[in-house]
């Protein structure tokens, strides 16, 4: 975050190798919308710790779900840490729900391929209307327009009751808007306003 930008694995196993020492955590919250997880190097890479959550995929942001995967040795370091803060974080209706989001895993992966498939039409849409957006692996992209004021973009977009993120910190960001992924319906929506802004301006 914010990019959505996706890093292949012979980059993380770079890392990986350069100091064994140095324990390297990914966090894979976006994983179920693209790329390829890094689980499998864990066997391979003790140094690798690799998280999930269900706010994203699964949905489940209220819940406060997740877990980490990793080298037995790292896992019960993190067991420590976490029961010397709170050994119950995960309550019974969390835990429920959380593990029957796993065993209806085929609902989840189609919902997820339909967001993936909206997010890149998306993309191209925008693309149509003049602006650059990063090739994006999760559910929102980051965008800025060629010669259009973000600012400007967001502040009409709140008139019309379509809510995105606006980064004015750092500088290089400054001209960027991130927008998260909804329905088809919804981001044609999105799309048809920003059609909108920019042919008016």
């Amino acid at each position: 975050a914010p990019t959505g930008i996706y890093e292949a694995r012979d980059f993380v196993e770079k890392l990986l190798k350069t100091d064994p020492e140095v324990v390297v955590i990914i966090d894979e919250a976006y994983i179920d919308f693209g790329g390829e997880s890094m689980i499998p190097l864990i066997q391979k890479y003790p140094n690798l710790i690799v998280t999930h959550t269900f706010s994203k995929s699964r949905s489940l942001a209220g819940l406060r779900v997740g877990y980490a995967m990793g080298d037995p040795k790292l896992i019960q370091v993190l067991e420590a840490v976490k029961s010397s803060f709170n050994p119950y974080s995960v309550d019974s209706l969390a835990e429920a729900l959380a593990v029957a989001a796993v065993e209806d895993e085929s609902y989840y992966r189609s919902c997820n391929q339909k967001t993936a498939q909206v997010r890149d039409e998306f993309s191209t849409q925008l693309a149509a209307l003049g602006f650059k957006t990063f090739p994006s692996k999760s559910n929102f992209i980051l965008t800025a327009h060629e010669t259009i004021d973000a600012a400007e973009l967001f502040h009409f977009l709140e008139t019309q009751h379509i809510f995105v993120r606006h980064f004015d910190k750092p500088e290089r960001l400054k001209n960027f808007l991130r927008i998260s992924i909804g329905t088809k319906e919804q981001m044609e929506k999105v799309v048809g306003t920003i059609s909108h802004f920019v042919n008016k301006s």
